[in-house]
């Protein structure tokens, strides 16, 4: 998160992290997610209104279910 949120400098991994802090400072509970490929595309799991979703900084999106 420090990359993107401090340097200006952009990464899945950072990006996620980042949105991860918006989430927590919103009492959102959440995990990051890597689809298999750590060092490519990461995005949060959360919990909204009771039901498990997601939310994706890198193609800036969010939504219930399972990440598409």
């Amino acid at each position: 998160a420090y990359g993107v949120l401090v340097k200006g400098e952009y990464s899945s991994a950072g990006a996620a992290e980042a949105l991860g802090l918006v989430l927590e400072y919103m009492d959102f509970k959440w995990e990051r997610a890597d689809g298999g490929s750590a060092a490519y595309h990461q995005w949060c799991v959360v919990k909204m209104d009771g039901q498990v979703g997601y939310a994706d900084a890198h193609m800036g999106m969010a939504g219930y279910g399972s990440h598409p």
